[in-house]
C-alpha cells in the first residue's frame, strides 16, 4: 500500500511543539539514521523548529510508508503514549479563537502584519505552518532574509493567501499568543470607533 506523505504539515508542526528537546537525538536517529540536523545552533535556539524539520524531511524522504503508524511505534517505544492520544485527537478546528473578532473576514493589512512581527519572534514558524504556508516557502523566505526575523515574519505572513483577521487570531491561539490577539483586536475596534 502506498501512502505518499499522509501526515498533514500542521500535525507535524503540532508534534514538534510536544516533543521534548531531549528526545530530538533519538527521534532523528530513528527516522533519519543520523544526527546531523540535531548538531546545529538552530537546534539549541529553536528546538521545536528543528524537530519539525526532522519530521518533514523524513516524510519527504520516505513518501511510501505509513507515517502515522511509524510515529505511533516510535512514541510507544519511547514511553510517549500521550503523543499518540494527542495525534489521534488533534484538530485544527479546536484552535478557533472563540472571542469576537471585529471584521473577522477582512483581509489583514500591513499594520496588522507589523503588529504581529513586532511581538512574535521564533514562534512564527508555527503560526505560518498553521496558516498553511508550505515549508519550502518558509525555508526560502528564511534564506532570503537571514539576518532579520521581523522581515521573515512579514514576508511569510504576506505569502499566506487571503489571510483574514479570524484566521490570524486562530493561528495565534494555536501558539498561545493571546497577548498579540488582544493587541490586534484593540486596534481593530479602535478603527471602527
Amino acid at each position: 500500500m502506498l501512502y505518499f506523505s499522509d501526515v498533514p504539515v500542521v500535525l507535524l508542526d503540532f508534534l514538534s511543539m510536544k516533543i521534548s528537546p531531549k528526545e530530538t537525538v533519538p527521534l532523528c536517529m530513528h527516522l533519519l539514521k543520523e544526527t546531523q540536523m540535531v548538531e546545529t545552533l538552530r537546534s539549541y535556539i529553536n528546538p521545536s523548529d528543528t524537530i519539525f524539520r526532522i519530521l518533514h524531511r523524513w516524510t519527504c524522504l520516505h513518501p511510501h510508508i505509513d507515517h502515522i503508524e511509524e510515529l505511533k511505534t516510535f512514541f510507544r517505544n519511547n514511553g510517549r503514549e500521550d503523543l499518540i492520544e494527542e495525534m489521534e485527537s488533534f484538530s485544527v478546528d479546536s484552535y478557533v479563537y472563540p472571542g469576537h473578532v471585529t471584521g473577522s473576514e477582512k483581509i489583514i493589512d500591513k499594520s496588522d502584519i507589523s503588529t504581529v512581527a513586532n511581538n512574535l519572534s521564533g514562534m512564527y514558524y508555527h503560526v505560518v505552518r498553521f496558516l498553511g504556508l508550505k515549508p519550502n516557502t518558509i525555508y526560502q523566505v528564511e534564506a532570503d532574509h537571514v539576518m532579520s526575523m521581523k522581515d521573515q515574519i512579514c514576508k511569510c505572513l504576506t505569502a499566506v493567501p487571503q489571510l483574514t483577521r479570524q484566521s490570524l487570531c486562530n493561528a495565534l491561539k494555536y501558539v498561545g499568543h493571546c497577548d498579540i490577539i488582544a493587541a490586534l483586536i484593540a486596534k481593530w475596534k479602535a478603527k471602527v470607533s
